[in-house]
């Protein structure tokens, strides 16, 4: 298991986004749900995965690569105390802990940095263990948007299409499409495959199947068959002419078709393994990090200086040290 799936299962890179939000709003129809509730909604819907002592104690073990920066930490740990998963439930701390991630600007931080924006994003914009805050969520948003970030992108081609602006949402879905995200690469496919708001075109459907059928995407392998054969079908009323380039075509998607797609269990491996190995990185590189003393001040450690230290952990106080100043949005 990738450390990916570890972080698919903490830090609800889907689930909120179109699962749980959907189940909340369908909850509000029948009576007004609170921030708590709706968090315990959330909860409810989650399998925790961080229940061994060794995975907790790992959690703790990211804690200092995040304090001192490193975003896929502070994702893993801000999404652990949204869920409660390895610690306990804080949703305060949570969004702190997702903002350090929304800001952070090192070098390998914008996917996460994105993730976190996403995350945040969508829990003020339904109210989940915050105040409903469209507000900032619409903020959120724009700067997702911003970034081409691709479930953004879809999300607002289906806004654009209940408004029956059909040419803007295709250009979005396009957009979302361009940079990977699966979802809108399928939906297109079907578009053009069933005709549906545009015209009919099973090469571009295949193209857009093809971007999907290496992750196993749905039934995108199953579709592109089809249309495999479909397009074998129609070339042999070809002329000698157009023939080659429909061939070439046929045996690129055949070629992508043959391509061994590889599938792992997540339960069948423990949870400390992926994150054994993340903790193994950051210690390798852990020149890079900026180790705390314990003050505000560099080089100087509690005691030595005016921060008070009495009624403070060596936790709270590396916080306070390392933690990046952030907006209040």
């Amino acid at each position: 298991m990738s450390l990916r799936a570890v972080c698919n299962g903490l830090i609800i890179l889907a689930g909120v986004s179109l699962t749980l939000t959907s189940f909340i709003t369908h909850a509000e129809v029948k009576a007004e749900v609170s921030a708590q509730d709706k968090l315990l909604v959330l909860t409810n819907n989650y399998q925790k995965i961080c229940t061994s002592q060794a995975c907790q104690d790992q959690l703790i073990q990211l804690k200092k690569y995040g304090r001192w920066g490193d975003a896929k930490s502070q994702l893993v740990v801000g999404s652990s105390y949204l869920y409660g998963d390895g610690v306990e439930q804080d949703i305060d701390k949570a969004i702190s802990w997702l903002k350090r991630t929304a800001y952070n600007e090192s070098s390998n931080a914008a996917k996460y940095s994105l993730h976190a924006f996403h995350i945040m994003a969508q829990l003020y914009q339904k109210g989940i263990g915050v105040e409903q805050d469209l507000s900032l969520a619409n903020k959120y948003l724009d700067k997702l948007a911003e970034k081409n970030y691709g479930p953004v992108l879809f999300n607002r081609a289906f806004i654009e299409f209940e408004q029956s602006n059909l040419a803007k949402g295709i250009t979005l879905l396009e957009q979302a499409s361009e940079s990977y995200f699966a979802e809108a690469s399928y939906y297109l496919a079907r578009m053009y495959q069933q005709g549906d708001f545009i015209d009919k075109d099973i090469k571009k459907s295949a193209l857009y199947y093809e971007k999907v059928v290496r992750g196993d995407y749905k039934d995108s392998r199953q579709r592109l068959e089809k249309i495999i054969s479909e397009l074998e079908e129609n070339s042999r009323k070809l002329t000698a002419s157009t023939l080659t380039e429909e061939q070439t075509l046929i045996n690129k998607l055949n070629a992508t078709l043959d391509i061994e797609v590889i599938t792992v269990n997540s339960y069948s491996m423990k949870i400390k393994d992926p994150m054994t190995n993340l903790i193994v990185r950051l210690k390798q590189n852990s020149a890079k990090f900026a180790p705390s003393t314990g003050s505000r001040i560099r080089g100087r450690t509690c005691g030595q200086t005016s921060y008070p230290c009495k009624g403070m952990s060596s936790e709270d106080i590396d916080d306070a040290r390392n933690e990046s100043r952030t907006p209040d949005y």
